[in-house]
C-alpha cells in the first residue's frame, strides 16, 4: 500500500473516482429534479455518497420502502435517522454502486412508486 501512495497511483484512483461519483451523484439529482418534483424535496449534496430526499405532505417513509423494497431499489427511510420528536418522511439514496443509466432507471421505478397506489 505504501509504494502504490508513493507512486501517485492511490491519488491518480483518487481522483478517477471523485468524477466517477460525481457523474452518478450528477445522474441521480438530475434525474430525481426531472421525474419527481413537487413529490421529493432534494436534500444538500454536495457530499457523500447518498442524496436525501424528503417525502411530499402525506408520504409516510414506511410505507415508501415497504413498497421500494419490492423492488429492490435499496432506498433507506430518513425518519428513523432523527433524534426527538419531529422526524422528517423522507428517503436516503445512495448512488456509489449504481451506473448513470441505473441510476435513472431507477428513479422512474421510484416514481412509479410514489406516483402508484396506496401513494
Amino acid at each position: 500500500m505504501a509504494r502504490f501512495m508513493e507512486s501517485g497511483h492511490y491519488a491518480a484512483h483518487l481522483r478517477q473516482m471523485r468524477l466517477v461519483y460525481a457523474e452518478r451523484r450528477d445522474a441521480l439529482l438530475d434525474s430525481l429534479k426531472r421525474e419527481a418534483p413537487g413529490v421529493l424535496r432534494i436534500g444538500t449534496a454536495e457530499a457523500g455518497m447518498h442524496v436525501t430526499a424528503f417525502l411530499a405532505e402525506g408520504l409516510q417513509d414506511e410505507a415508501v420502502i415497504a413498497r421500494t423494497d419490492a423492488r429492490r431499489l435499496g432506498a433507506r427511510r430518513l425518519s428513523p435517522l432523527y433524534l426527538g420528536r419531529k422526524r422528517e418522511q423522507g428517503l436516503v439514496l445512495g448512488f456509489s454502486g449504481a451506473s448513470p443509466a441505473g441510476l435513472r432507471a431507477a428513479v422512474r421505478t421510484l416514481c412509479g412508486v410514489l406516483d402508484g397506489p396506496n401513494r
